[in-house]
């Protein structure tokens, strides 16, 4: 289990620890894996090769009629207005969205989410 104290804890250690509940919690997901790249400058570069609008939240889960969309940020991270926009626009279409961090992880905020089942009043 993802555990932070008084150190940093990055997104891709999160994102491990939330698609581990994912999958403990019988979620279908899927997460579009960045590729390092050299940049015209010389520099590397992180990219997702995917087409469309920039922004799309990193991880996509379904279980059963459920859907949700999460964003994981890292400490200091902060969400960026692309991402913001994407889960405004899957919130209005329906979708349950969250913006998974440290803090909300180490609340037992995230796993609350995954585990519950998603009733016809919830909005």
């Amino acid at each position: 289990m993802l555990r932070s104290g008084n150190f940093t804890v990055k997104g891709k250690d999160l994102q491990k620890g939330i698609t581990d509940l994912l999958t403990l919690h019988q979620w279908r997901w899927t997460h579009f894996q960045s590729v390092l790249v050299t940049g015209r400058d010389g520099k590397p570069r992180w990219r997702t090769p995917l087409a469309g609008s920039k922004g799309f939240p990193d991880i996509f889960a379904v279980r059963g009629e459920e859907t949700l969309a999460i964003e994981v940020k890292g400490d200091g991270d902060k969400v960026r207005p692309e991402q913001q926009e994407w889960l405004d626009a899957l919130n209005a279409a329906g979708i349950r969205t969250l913006v998974a961090t440290p803090a909300n992880w180490r609340s037992g905020y995230v796993d609350g989410m995954l585990r519950r089942k998603r009733y016809a009043h919830d909005q």
